[in-house]
């Protein structure tokens, strides 16, 4: 909270790759004294409209991968933007690893959407694959990268304020580092289900590495891609754990911490 603002998280999607009925693909919108997206599906300009919020105050958008299901979403939001005139002069900044830019800007291509007649100004923003490295923003809360362990892909996690997001990880020593004691909140995947997956972190590892970081306020467990009869026994996994333990659904609101 800054004075009178609360400073908003809204889950745009919690699914993972493979699509479910009632989940889309993951991803956030950040409501701060500006609007931030963390990956990119769906279509985020309709979601931002019909919630009611002001899609010329987005300013940025943080990318944790190359994959599908969290980068597919960018031509529509780039061409929406063009659309309502938005972008012109100040750019609208993209963050994400060397090779994620390089996933964007070839789905932006087909299109023309760099190169057409007053085409939206992106400002593309690399950041370190390899280590943490604090990001450089005018708007909103401050921001920082850190490297996640995502098979053999570049992944990165972000960190706004308090709140760390992790993307699609695995509980490790590169998610360890990243979580340090005045952390207080994490939206962490979940796509493993009971158990981890290769990338993918799974209920058990997840209330292991909550149980070793009792600072941790709150727990958000997102890209879930297992059915609903598997949901109370991933919940059960987190009844000893100091944290509070939800399972994100679309739709979801909750402040940033």
């Amino acid at each position: 909270m800054k004075g009178n603002r609360v400073d908003i998280v809204h889950v745009l999607g919690s699914g993972s790759a493979k699509p479910t009925a009632n989940r889309i693909n993951s991803s956030y919108l950040i409501e701060t004294a500006c609007l931030s997206l963390i990956d990119c599906s769906g279509s985020p300009s309709h979601e931002i409209l019909r919630r009611g919020l002001d899609i010329t105050v987005l300013r940025h958008v943080y990318l944790t991968h190359g994959h599908a299901d969290h980068i597919y979403g960018l031509p529509s939001l780039i061409h929406s933007l063009w659309m309502l005139g938005l972008f012109r002069e100040e750019p609208l900044a993209i963050y994400g690893s060397p090779k994620t830019l390089e996933v964007g800007r070839a789905l932006l291509a087909p299109f023309g959407l760099e190169e057409r007649k007053n085409a939206v100004r992106i400002q593309w923003n690399p950041v370190n694959a390899w280590s943490a490295t604090d990001l450089n923003s005018q708007y909103g809360p401050p921001v920082t990268s850190f490297p996640v362990t995502h098979g053999n892909d570049e992944a990165v996690g972000y960190r706004l304020a308090d709140t760390i997001f992790t993307g699609d990880a695995v509980c490790d020593d590169l998610l360890a580092s990243a979580v340090d004691e005045t952390a207080r909140s994490i939206i962490i995947d979940c796509g493993g289900g009971l158990s981890s997956t290769p990338g993918h972190a799974g209920a058990d590892d997840i209330a292991d590495f909550l149980r070793r970081r009792p600072h941790l306020v709150s727990a958000h467990l997102t890209h879930v891609g297992f059915s609903s009869d598997e949901e109370e026994l991933v919940l059960e996994k987190f009844l000893d754990c100091l944290a509070s333990v939800r399972l994100l659904s679309d739709g979801d609101q909750f402040e940033l911490s």
